[in-house]
């Protein structure tokens, strides 16, 4: 975690994964959201697609579709492919 609590995008990201999926860390959704959000604030496009699903979800933040929808639509905005999945998460909060 100390190359995440120095910046690294990358890090910051798979921190948070990891307390998200519970891989390599004890799941906590709080934690997961503080990392995603450093990793977004960097411009990481898959961060913001994470936080695009925390919202959605309401894992580690109040769900709140508006929200979802500037994730998502933020990494759409910087080239972000959505799988199958994703697509439909995108389909019902952007309409």
């Amino acid at each position: 975690m100390l190359a995440a609590d120095q910046g690294y995008v990358l890090a910051e990201y798979a921190v948070a994964y990891s307390y998200y999926t519970g891989l390599g860390a004890e799941q906590n959704y709080g934690e997961a959201v503080r990392y995603f959000n450093l990793a977004a604030d960097q411009d990481l496009v898959e961060a913001w697609v994470a936080l695009g699903e925390c919202y959605y979800k309401g894992n580690g933040v109040e769900k709140d579709f508006e929200k979802s929808a500037e994730m998502y639509q933020k990494a759409l905005d910087h080239g972000f492919e959505p799988g199958e999945e994703d697509q439909a998460i995108i389909d019902e909060v952007l309409g």
